[in-house]
Formats: C-alpha cells, sequence, structure tokens
C-alpha cells in the first residue's frame, strides 16, 4: 500500500488506502452496501483462495484497480476459509448510511478483526479442537511459550531449556497461530506453524508484561500463580495477551488466571510420536483410525476437546489418575448412565459461548443455548445422585461414617482409607485375568482398515465376542479375584478424613449403613458389591454437588431471551415480552397498527367501492393504497398518487403518512431498545461468569468420563495399575485401533520392562505384526496415564517422562534432506534426550543405507541403549547381527514373531514369543503384494547365491522357496553301495568332490552374472538421472523469473520438483 499514490484516487478509495496501511499484513473486507469489497493485492489473494470473480473499479497510475467481493450476509464463510489458510482478515463497517450521510463520505471505521487463533465464533474454527493462539520468547538459556485458547480461557506459560523442548510443546499444542519476536534465532524452526506473525521485540519487555497480566487478573503479583520464578515464560504471556487485547479490541472478561505448565507433571510427546501412534491424525492427515477417533464417544463438544488434552496431556501424577478411573469406573456401573448421556447430548458448546459472552460478541441464539443448557442441570444432578437410590439417601456425611464404621476397626492402619479399601475390592483385577474371549472380543466399526491391520488378523484364532456390553459385564474384583486384599498401605485419601474421627458417636450412621447392607442381601446382592454401590454413589454424589448452582442466571435468561429468538440482534425479535415496559408499549403500537391497516383497508374498500383495493407497505415507500389500473378513475380527491406501475397506481393519504411515522417510530425505537437490554443483559451475565466456566468445565468433565467409561465396557478394557516404579507390564495387551476396525478377533500379546530387563530388540517376518505390537504398548501406556481403562487384562505402568518414536521416515525435498539423513536426525534426538524413565520406540533403524552400514549403525544404537542410556526400549529390526549382540547383555532380551507354512501359503501367526528370527520373509510379502511371479522367482536364485548359509541352518523354508526348483540338481540317490572295495569307494568318493566343484563353480558364475546384471542396471539408472538433472538446469536457465506472476511461480516450481522427483 505504501507505494500507492493517494492523491490520484476517489476519496472513497483514499479512505481505503488509509484504513488498510494501519493493518499491512492482513486482509481487510471494505463495506460497501451490501458488499465487502477488496481492492488491489488483497483482492488478487482474496479471488485465488475464495475463487471469486476478479474486476476492476477505477485506475491507478494509469492501471485498473483490481476488485473482488462477497456479501455481508454470507461474509463468515469466506472469511473461515481465509483464516483456514494462514490470512487475518480486518472488518471495516460503514457506520451511517448513505440517506444519513448526503453529500458527505460515508463514515466507516474498523469494528472487527478476525487471526486465525483469536477467532471464537461459531462455525470459524474447529467444533471439537481448541484453537490456540501461541508465543514463544528466546533467552540466552531458556525459552518461554505461553499458550491461550480464547474459547475456553485456558491460558498457560512455560519455559524449557532447549528448542527440541520448544518445538515439543508447538507440536502438541498445534497451535492456529504463532507469535514470536522480531529476529528471533530459532524463526525457521517454526516453518511447520501456518500462520506465523513477528511482534515488536518491546511488546515482551517483562516488566510491561507483569503488569498488563497483573491489571488482567486484578492483583499485585503473579505469585498466586507460581510464575515467580518464570522470566521468558512471562515475557512471551504478555506479549499474547497484549496481541489478543488489540485484535479483539474489547476487555477479555473471561481470561481470569494463568497456569504454570510444567514439562514434569506430564508425559512429553514430540511430533514424531503424537504421528507415528496416529492420536489424532493418522498419517494421511484425517482423523479415521485415530486412538481419538476409538476413544471420543463424547456428546458434547467441550467433552471432546477435554478429551483430547487429556490424551495429548498423559499425566505423571498417580493420584490424580486414580481420580479419573475412580470416576470412569462409577459410570461403567451407573445404572442411569444412558439417560445422563443424553441429557449430556442437548447442551450446548457452552464453553465457547462463556467465552463470547466474556468478548461480547455473544448472539442471541448463544444465550438461548446456555438457558437450555442451564435447564438440564435439575435433571442431570437428580440422575447423579439417585444413580443407586438405597444408598443416595444417605446424607454425604451420614453416608461416609457408615462407610468408616463398617469398613475400619480400631487396629486399623491409619494410612489406608477406606476408599481406598473399597476401591482396591471393586477394581477389575489385573493380577488373575479374565479369559480372553471377554478381553479380545471386539465390536466392529467398519469393515475398512489399514493394511497392517487387516494382516494382523486375518488368520486369527479366538473365542466369540461376548454377547454383552453391559456393566454387568465388565469384571469386577468380587467375580475376579474374591480375596483382593483391602489392607494397602497406599498415601492415603484425604476425601473423607474429617468424618473419621469419632465413629463410637456414629450409632445413627452405623444403623442406617446396616439396613441398607440387609436391603441389598435381601436382594441378593453381597456385601461386597453393596460396598461397591456405596462407593460409587457417593462418588457421583460429590461430582454432583460440584456443579455450580446457576438458578440465577437460568431465571433471567428465561424472562429476558424469547424462545425463538432472532440471530442477530439487529433484526429485533429477541427480549421476551415482559422483560421491559416501554418494549411493549412499543410492540403493542407496531401489532396495532396491522389491525389499523385492516380496518382502513376495508373502510376504504367500502367508501370506494373498489374490491381490488388493497393496503401494503415496502421499506421504500412505507405505507401506500393500491389499485388496479382500470379503477384508477374511480378513487377519491383526497388520494395522493405516489407511483404508477405496469398495471396499478399506489396513492397514499394524510392518514397514511401519520400511521407510518407512528409505526416506524415504533419500529426505530423498539429496535434501539432491544440492543440497549441486550447489551445491559451480556453486562449481566459478565458478573457470572466464573459460575459459567465452573459449569461448562463440569460437564465436560463428567462427558469425557463418561465417553471413556462408555468405550471401557464396549471393548471389555480392564483398569490399569499405575506405580512409581520404572516399569510397563502388559498382560494379553490389544491395539486399542486395530481391534476396533477389524471384523476378526485381536490376537493378544504382552511385554514386561523394567529396570533389568529394559530392552526387548523384536524380529520377524514383514506384516508380521512388529510395527502394530510396538505401537500398542505406547498407545496402552498413554491410555493409562490419560486416565482410560486399557485393552489389557492387566497393566502395571510406572512412571514415564516421555515417549519417543522412530517409525518410518521420508525425504525433506524443500529442506534437502534424504530419507537416510530424517532418519538419523530423528534417531539422534531419542538419544540426546531420552532417559530411563523414557519409553522408546524404534522400528528397522539403518535400514536407508547399505546393508553393511545400516547393520553397524543399528548394532550401535542398541549397544549404547543397553549399556548407557537404559530406556525402556522396542527395537524391531530384520539385522540377525543385532539380535545376537544383545545376547551379551543381560538387561536385553530377544522377542520374535513367526510364521508357518499352511496348504503351501504363509500363514503370520503374531505372536510374540522369546527367541529371534533370522528370516524376514520379504520374497513372500512380495508375492502377496502382487510382484509378477517371474519376478519373485528370480528372487529366489539370487537369495539363494547370496544365503547359501541357510541351508545349513535350522530355520523355517518358505513355501516359495521350496517350491521353485534349484537351478541345478545335485542327485542324492546316486551314493554307492557299501561294496566293501577300497578302490570303488575312492572312484564314488572322486566323482562326488568333482561334481561338488563343479556345483560350486556354477553358483559362483551366477553370482558374477547377477553382479553384472545389476551393475548394468545402475549404469542405466545413473545415465537416466544425470539427463534428468541435465535437462533440470536447462530448464532452470530458460526461467525469466522477473516475468512470472506469483501463481505462474508456484505452478513453475511445481513443476521443477516433479521433474525433479520423477524416477524417484
Amino acid at each position: 500500500m505504501s507505494e500507492i499514490n493517494v492523491e490520484q484516487l476517489t476519496p472513497m478509495m483514499r479512505q481505503y488506502v488509509e484504513m488498510r496501511r494501519q493493518h499491512p499484513d492482513k486482509l481487510m473486507f471494505y463495506r460497501l452496501g451490501d458488499f465487502y469489497e477488496m481492492f488491489f493485492d488483497d483482492a488478487k489473494v482474496a479471488a485465488s483462495i475464495l475463487d471469486l470473480t476478479l474486476t476492476r473499479r477505477g485506475n491507478q497510475g494509469g492501471e485498473p484497480i483490481p476488485m473482488a467481493g462477497v456479501p455481508v450476509h454470507t461474509a463468515e464463510s469466506y472469511i473461515t476459509r481465509l483464516m483456514k489458510a494462514g490470512y487475518s482478515v480486518v472488518i471495516c463497517d460503514q457506520l451511517t448510511d448513505k440517506s444519513a450521510a448526503g453529500n458527505n463520505m460515508i463514515e466507516r471505521r474498523i469494528t472487527r478483526i478476525y487471526t486465525p487463533g483469536t477467532a471464537t465464533d461459531e462455525g470459524m474454527i474447529p467444533e471439537k479442537q481448541d484453537n490456540i493462539i501461541a508465543a514463544v520468547f528466546g533467552e540466552k538459556n531458556s525459552f518461554g511459550f505461553a499458550t491461550l485458547s480464547l474459547g475456553s480461557g485456558h491460558f498457560t506459560t512455560t519455559e524449557v531449556n532447549s528448542i527440541n523442548d520448544l518445538l515439543m510443546f508447538i507440536a502438541k499444542t498445534s497451535p492456529a497461530e504463532l507469535l514470536y519476536p522480531e529476529h528471533f534465532t530459532h524463526y525457521q524452526d517454526l516453518a511447520e506453524v501456518l500462520c506465523r506473525k513477528a511482534l515488536p521485540l518491546w511488546d515482551f519487555d517483562f516488566k510491561n508484561a507483569q503488569a498488563l497480566l497483573c491489571e488482567q487478573f486484578k492483583t499485585k503479583s503473579l505469585t498466586g500463580f507460581d510464575l515467580d520464578k518464570l522470566h521468558a515464560g512471562v515475557c512471551a504471556a504478555g506479549a499474547l495477551l497484549k496481541y489478543v487485547k488489540d485484535m479483539q479490541k474489547v476487555d477479555i472478561e473471561h481470561i481470569t488466571g494463568i497456569t504454570h505448565d510444567r514439562s514434569s507433571d506430564i508425559v512429553l510427546l514430540d511430533k514424531n510420536a503424537q504421528r507415528n501412534l496416529e492420536l489424532s491424525k493418522n498419517l494421511s492427515g484425517n482423523d479415521e483410525g485415530t486412538l481419538l477417533s476409538v476413544l471420543d464417544d463424547t456428546r458434547t463438544a467441550m467433552g471432546s476437546r477435554l478429551l483430547r488434552h487429556m490424551m495429548t496431556n498423559p499425566l505423571r501424577d498417580n493420584q490424580q489418575i486414580n481420580e479419573r478411573l475412580d470416576l470412569v469406573e462409577a459410570f461403567m456401573h451407573c445404572p442411569t448412565a444412558d439417560e445422563l448421556g443424553m441429557e449430556l447430548a442437548s447442551i450446548g458448546d457452552i464453553e465457547r459461548i462463556v467465552a463470547r459472552i466474556g468478548l461480547r460478541s455473544a448472539k442471541p441464539r448463544d444465550l438461548s443455548k446456555l438457558r437450555e443448557a442451564l435447564a438440564t442441570l435439575p435433571k442431570i444432578k437428580q440422575l447423579m445422585v439417585n444413580a443407586w437410590p438405597e444408598y443416595a439417601s444417605l446424607p454425604p456425611e451420614v453416608a461416609a461414617l457408615a462407610e468408616s464404621a463398617g469398613r475400619l476397626q480400631a487396629t486399623s492402619a491409619p494410612t489406608a482409607t477406606v476408599e481406598q479399601q473399597d476401591l482396591a475390592a471393586a477394581t477389575p483385577s489385573m493380577a488373575e485375568p479374565t479369559s480372553t474371549g471377554d478381553s479380545t472380543a471386539a465390536d466392529t466399526t467398519t469393515s475398512t482398515a489399514t493394511a497392517e491391520a487387516s494382516a494382523s488378523n486375518a488368520d486369527a484364532e479366538a473365542e466369540p465376542p461376548a454377547t454383552s456390553a453391559t456393566p454387568e459385564s465388565v469384571p469386577t474384583a468380587s467375580a475376579v479375584n474374591a480375596n483382593v486384599a483391602v489392607n494397602s498401605t497406599d498415601a492415603a485419601s484425604a476425601e473423607h478424613s474429617n468424618y473419621s474421627e469419632e465413629i463410637s458417636n456414629t450409632a445413627g450412621a452405623a444403623a442406617a449403613s446396616d439396613a441398607a447392607d440387609a436391603n441389598a442381601a435381601e436382594a441378593g446382592t453381597s456385601g461386597d458389591e453393596a460396598d461397591t454401590k456405596r462407593r460409587f454413589a457417593q462418588m457421583l454424589i460429590n461430582q454432583a454437588a460440584q456443579i455450580p448452582d446457576s438458578a440465577e442466571v437460568l431465571d433471567l435468561l428465561q424472562r429476558a431471551i424469547m424462545e425463538f429468538p432472532a440471530l442477530l440482534i439487529r433484526d429485533g425479535g429477541v427480549i421476551a415480552a415482559g422483560y421491559n415496559a416501554e418494549l411493549d408499549e412499543l410492540r403493542d403500537l407496531q401489532n396495532g397498527s396491522e389491525h389499523t391497516l385492516a380496518d382502513i383497508e376495508a373502510r376504504e374498500k367500502e367508501r370506494t367501492g373498489i374490491n381490488t383495493l388493497r393496503v401494503s407497505f415496502n421499506n421504500v415507500h412505507g405505507y401506500y393504497i393500491e389499485v388496479s389500473r382500470g379503477a384508477a378513475e374511480k378513487v377519491p380527491m383526497d388520494y395522493i398518487r405516489r407511483q404508477t406501475l405496469k398495471n396499478s397506481e399506489r396513492f397514499i393519504t394524510p392518514e397514511l403518512k401519520e400511521l407510518e411515522e407512528k409505526t416506524l417510530s415504533a419500529q426505530t425505537r423498539s429496535l434501539q431498545i432491544e440492543k440497549e437490554l441486550y447489551t445491559q443483559l451480556l453486562e449481566i451475565l459478565i458478573t457470572h461468569l466464573p459460575t459459567l466456566s465452573s459449569f461448562a468445565h463440569s460437564i465436560a468433565r463428567l462427558d469425557a468420563m463418561m465417553a471413556l467409561a462408555r468405550v471401557a465396557v464396549k471393548r471389555h478394557y480392564f483398569r490399569p495399575e499405575l506405580v512409581s516404579d520404572s516399569i510397563i507390564k502388559i498382560t494379553a495387551g490389544r491395539h486399542p485401533v486395530v481391534e476396533a476396525l477389524s471384523n476378526t478377533p485381536f490376537i493378544a500379546n504382552g511385554i514386561e520392562l523394567n529396570d533389568k530387563r529394559n530392552l526387548a530388540v523384536i524380529s520377524g517376518p514383514n506384516m508380521g505384526g512388529k510395527s502394530t505390537f510396538m505401537r500398542q504398548t505406547a498407545l496402552i501406556a498413554i491410555m493409562a496415564r490419560m486416565g482410560s481403562f486399557v485393552p489389557a487384562t492387566q497393566a502395571v505402568i510406572g512412571d514415564i517422562d516421555r515417549i519417543f518414536t522412530r517409525i518410518g521416515a521420508s525425504d525433506d525435498l524443500a529442506s534437502g534432506r534424504s530419507t537416510f539423513m530424517v532418519e538419523m536426525e530423528e534417531t539422534a534426538t531419542i538419544l540426546n534426550n531420552a532417559t530411563t524413565k523414557s519409553l522408546v520406540i524404534m522400528d528397522e533403524v539403518g535400514r536407508g543405507t547399505s546393508g553393511a552400514e545400516g547393520a553397524a549403525i543399528a548394532e550401535a544404537i542398541v549397544q549404547y541403549m543397553a549399556k548407557d542410556l537404559k530406556a525402556k526400549t522396542l527395537f524391531a529390526t530384520h539385522y540377525t547381527e543385532v539380535t545376537t549382540l544383545i545376547e551379551n547383555y543381560a538387561n536385553a532380551f530377544n522377542l520374535c514373531f513367526n510364521a508357518q507354512e499352511f496348504n503351501g501359503k504363509i500363514v503370520f501367526l503374531y505372536h510374540a514369543e522369546p527367541g529371534r528370527q533370522s528370516r524376514s520373509f520379504g520374497i513372500e510379502v512380495a508375492q502377496l503384494a502382487g510382484v509378477p511371479a517371474k519376478i519373485t522367482k528370480r528372487a529366489v536364485g539370487f537369495y539363494r547365491a547370496h544365503a547359501k548359509e541357510l541351508e545349513s541352518q535350522d530355520l523355517f523354508t518358505p513355501p516359495l522357496l521350496g517350491a521353485v526348483p534349484a537351478d541345478n540338481n545335485n542327485n542324492s540317490n546316486t551314493s554307492a553301495t557299501e561294496t566293501g572295495s577300497d578302490s570303488a569307494a575312492t572312484a564314488a568318493q572322486s566323482k562326488g568332490d568333482a561334481h561338488e566343484a563343479l556345483t560350486q563353480a556354477v553358483e559362483r558364475i551366477k553370482v558374477l552374472e547377477a553382479q553384472v546384471r545389476e551393475s548394468s542396471a545402475r549404469a542405466e539408472a545413473a545415465e537416466s538421472e544425470y539427463e534428468r538433472y541435465v535437462q533440470l538446469a536447462q530448464r532452470i536457465r530458460a526461467l525469466e523469473v522477473e516475468q512470472l506472476t506469483p501463481l505462474e511461480a508456484l505452478n513453475t516450481l511445481y513443476q521443477l520438483k516433479e521433474m525433479l522427483c520423477k524416477g524417484k
């Protein structure tokens, strides 16, 4: 915009340019009547992205000014598309209409700024994913990283010590917009974020940031938020808050605090782990076949977002995890769970509605949705309190004391609470797993799966699926392990500690508890089951009590908002009748005018005798009397002609003019009053934001926990055991996604990694299930630490600080990195950052280079993992050298996946067992993939030539090798018969030696021929590659770069890339 000479422009275009220069990094929607118009480069960009017709308006410097526009009433959809492409949009609206402005310039002002990270409007941001804006700030020894989800009000900041950790946090949060200071050293490392903005360095000033944060939170210091020891983190948070306030142009009332997001509190997952484990996105970039797609059985959008956050931020605090697991287990057995789910499904996205109230941008239907949600609260609480009616009637204090009286003895150890003992008695036992028929069955959700998912179950045999998915079918401790110990000495839960001081004074409570137990006995319920139900009942009662009461807000909304309000406040029809007396009077006047018009029409028909006469209204001419052209001569003298049409005439009268003025005045005034009342209503609701935010969070938590409970029941998951030791022990584990997508029962496998046995090297055939097994181990660990039941009959999950994966790789042409280079960089990240508490998954490291070098690298890495690093590691390989090497280390062991021959075909067993497998069966997999038989048979010959030692090893010979005859046959049926003649024996031996020598010579000739053919093929490939590069160089030299438009440059770059990649 700086090069435009405004002196040559019209006044309107000068106004456009002046406002556009205020936001040089954004596109501007400039209101012209019923359209938002864009000019100059903005028009070109928008036309390209939005598929708009590019037109012109006026001239500048002798050139036409490009123009493109969108209708005002559909602008939001176009803005959304621009933000998805990484652009920000400024809205410049008209403040006066053309008629009011007269000959003067129409007044316009920037009223709204949309950026990818600060948008909160419904439909503009992903419904089931937090829309996050983040900021980074680097100092000498640390990086600050702050995030804000404007839609939920969740504000965090943290500090890390390395760029790798910073990138891990960026990958974990996936910000829609990322802010950084000018001249940021690591700018290139932020390239994966589509929308990035550089801010002036002074926006990150520490003192200014402190002052701004304290002003926002209405505090004198940041000590209460645990930020007193942060510096870079505070700088990043301050710059982020300033930017958001500048973009919103209003106070951000719902941001009332900030959380110090400590990396030591969660299991860290870098971008490779999230991608390779397919947590929320699969390798194709969508959400099908991901862990989230299996676990997300939520009923609300905010519950889905919370579940996603739990999955990407697994906890390390076992107490917090067990609190989640307790609630999940309670909902698994809750008799009213289905009704609760139906009530939750009727609740809108309250979390984002609360945010829009705080930003004063809530629309009328947001408030009606909030009213409907608050109206369901009594029913939700009732369903939770009355889940087990026989126990819900007991007051919390009485129930707690009664439980203590019945369960504790005077000599009990004080470190074990009643609730912990009951928890042990009610938890599905992991020590004695149930039959695999129930634990491995899976309901079918789709008939489509990935190739490995289908293969890993193709020939499996298992018991039939369980016929019921009710909570009763979920194993409990009383059914699985009746002798489970209840005298645990774990750290005591303090939830009911206030009620255990005077058990002798609780005779009434004990009597009530005894009565409940007696009723349970009459109904055929055991004492353990009664205790379990009592514990579950109390848990849900406590949860219901934590949901804040919002009766005052509900009453206000019921009185203030119509049952079905208009979409926008400017249209009227929002404020309910009876809320404001003046508004009611004006509406009565408008409604009365309709009756008056009907009376006037009847009277005039009778007076004039014109049956075609009618009284109508439009926005241009107001009220008028219309008669047909043929009856125009009959109109009275007091009619004033207003408009002549082809077939009719329109007139007005003084009476109609007076009525019009009164009605329009009432309509204008009523709209003005509605806007004022609506603004006042939002201000009142802002005072209730803490309560409304707490309500939204409570509903989201209930929804997420209930979703995990439904999945656990449906998929026959078990409760994991969380311990502080360094151990991962999984019995009969299953891959949650493969199991859910497959039509066949999943073959379960187990693993145990601990301090003494921390490294498992896994060998076996391609398609044998190695990668699935490794991924399922990591996924079970994540599920356990997020608070979910897991697909295993037993899972003991110890402390994990990070999860690393090195699975698959592809080249990075943009950065000039080969596939092997990318693989080695990922491997280096693991080796430099993993600890003894890390879980490491490494699949086929070293395969991207020559066989000898790849094996050497794999051996060196495995040796380092076994001797030095000692992280809990699963290392899959096809190198026999690696499987042999680890036999020298006591903390390492071999696992293998085998295959068998069945009816002339290879059958994968998908079962992990101790030992190693020296054959990868690549030729057999090639045959299964459809590689022509001529090629696979020739591959057999090459394989025999390069691996003669195979015949001397006691290894499984695959059917394809056995089916292809050798090129030479050494007839074994020509052995000499024992005759006792030394000369005959010597002759036979001589003949045999000659035949063996001839056989070896033939084999050697074949090897040499193969080497010659291979060398010729390489020469041809090199020549072809050289020709391709010559053509590429010629094409580049012929380019006239300065003549290319941006679109032509992009297309040319794409063509050059195609030329470069062709043949690879």
